[in-house]
């Protein structure tokens, strides 16, 4: 991706005057320039996991086919090809065997691509084998506070007991034998566990010599998840400012807190100028760094991620949506952009028929 990604996008965001039409045709523009890096590929439309700050209703395999394991290989093997994808990640619902198969698919004939996995402790024990079988290059366990906070969270009691044994096991195994690159934790910001996700980074980082943590404020869109787990903008500020004075005391991490929608950022501008003022456009987003001794604080803002540069999203019947609306269960066409079934093209043309498609609208609908 182009370097000037985010800054073409925030000199478009600042452009007055624009019409409709012209932001359209600027924004599809940004995006020919600059096409996803990476593929968010939902496997599985299932999830046994009944989280409360989860975006997707609780129905979502009702509404959404799952395909098989065969035609999941051919869709791989055009992605790569046609549209030279080398980045692949899958998570973020329940695990399943075709998620397992894939990435050993992928292990097997493509040396060259990195692979991700998102996953939580229950999904990590039942697949735990079959995991420390695999390549993963980034491996992410959600944790979303110390141990009652995480089990309200994820409404799941005893989850995180769960979790913090399959951790010590991950550390033991995969991560110990090299099938692992890189460990991470990420955490979803709330109302439920605003006071306890620092406590929660220091317990790991300093009782199993974790580093690396990113932390999201939770996304709600279509009443889904409720609002009132979304932290106000002042108490977003104050984590920030609190995880600025604590990441200092931590030992060798690095922790990262992440914005993907910019409702905060022009709260941000008003009202935490001295934090605002230090972001720069480096590729596809804006960031903020600091260092104290072996330890890092980063704040980053992804603009690109509201106008569709950033994430290629597949869900699990193959169509490409854009992001936020699987919150509405059953998605409709005007939010689809096309269907990985039916890559017979390259990179380019595919692309260009992507954004000359109606679901296009919903990022120049974000914008105005």
């Amino acid at each position: 991706m182009e370097n000037n990604c985010a800054k073409e996008f925030m000199n478009l965001v600042n452009e007055k005057g624009l019409s409709q039409q012209e932001l359209k045709e600027k924004l599809q523009e940004i995006y020919r320039k600059n096409l996803p890096p990476f593929a968010e590929i939902l496997v599985n439309p299932h999830c046994p996991n009944k989280c409360k700050h989860c975006i997707y209703p609780e129905d979502y395999h009702c509404h959404n086919k799952t395909l098989g394991l065969e035609t999941w290989k051919g869709i791989i093997n055009n992605m790569y090809e046609k549209l030279e994808f080398r980045h692949f990640i899958f998570g973020g619902r329940g695990l399943n065997n075709t998620i397992i198969e894939i990435i050993r698919y992928l292990n097997k004939n493509f040396p060259d691509i990195k692979v991700g996995m998102i996953a939580d402790g229950p999904a990590i024990k039942k697949y735990y084998d079959e995991i420390c079988s695999l390549r993963i290059d980034h491996f992410d366990i959600s944790v979303d506070g110390l141990k009652e906070t995480h089990d309200e969270q994820r409404n799941f009691p005893g989850a995180f007991d769960i979790t913090i044994e399959q951790i010590k096991r991950l550390l033991d195994g995969g991560l110990a034998k090299g099938n692992i690159g890189k460990l991470s934790i990420l955490a979803t910001l709330t109302t439920i566990n605003k006071e306890e996700i620092l406590p929660m980074i220091k317990y790991l980082n300093e009782d199993f010599g974790l580093k690396n943590f990113f932390i999201t404020p939770v996304s709600t869109y279509a009443g889904r998840p409720d609002k009132s787990l979304k932290p106000s903008y002042e108490e977003t500020i104050g984590f920030i400012k609190e995880t600025l004075e604590f990441f200092s005391r931590l030992n060798d991490s690095y922790v990262s807190f992440n914005i993907y929608e910019d409702d905060i950022i022009n709260y941000l501008r008003e009202n935490y100028s001295e934090l605002y003022n230090k972001l720069k456009p480096t590729e596809d987003f804006f960031e903020f760094g600091e260092e104290s001794g072996n330890n890092e604080f980063h704040f980053f803002w992804y603009p690109t991620a509201i106008n569709g540069c950033r994430e290629f999203i597949v869900n699990c019947d193959g169509k490409i949506f854009t992001g936020l609306v699987q919150a509405l269960g059953k998605i409709p066409d005007k939010f689809i952009f096309g269907d990985v079934l039916e890559i017979n093209k390259n990179r380019e043309d595919f692309f260009k028929r992507l954004i000359e498609s109606p679901a296009f609208d919903f990022y120049v609908g974000y914008l105005s």
